[in-house]
């Protein structure tokens, strides 16, 4: 194993040759950190937040008139935007209502901009963190 190290220390490189590895390798660390700035900005960590922050009104009001028998709490509605190229953003409602709960777990509604109603289930909110 020494005798390896050995060798590839009395490798000829030229002046040339040690100019251009260097270049090189100061481009894929270049290439590599926009690379990752750029995935980091385009992929945000997917979070619960507020509906009034995140949902548009006009999709809240809708949603709240279809989910709701009586006035909710809309402070306490959580809703996660998902974004997606092309085909619009989808948004996860989180209703944290007793009434729309049961031994199964809480309804959980996905909307997408238009008020339409993607996908509809029934989720354990309180599964043990990862």
């Amino acid at each position: 194993m020494q005798s390896n190290i050995y060798r590839f220390s009395k490798l000829p490189l030229s002046k040339n040759k040690i100019i251009a590895l260097f270049i090189f390798v100061a481009v894929m660390i270049f290439t590599v950190s926009a690379l990752h700035t750029s995935l980091s900005k385009n992929n945000p960590r997917l979070t619960w937040e507020s509906a009034e922050t995140v949902a548009p009104q006009s999709l809240l009001k809708q949603v709240l008139s279809q989910k709701s028998t009586r006035p909710t709490d809309i402070s306490s509605i959580k809703v996660m935007r998902i974004s997606s190229q092309g085909a619009g953003n989808l948004y996860i409602f989180d209703y944290d209502s007793p009434q729309l709960c049961g031994v199964g777990g809480c309804l959980y509604s996905v909307y997408d901009i238009h008020g339409k109603a993607v996908l509809e289930f029934i989720a354990n909110p309180y599964l043990p963190p990862k």
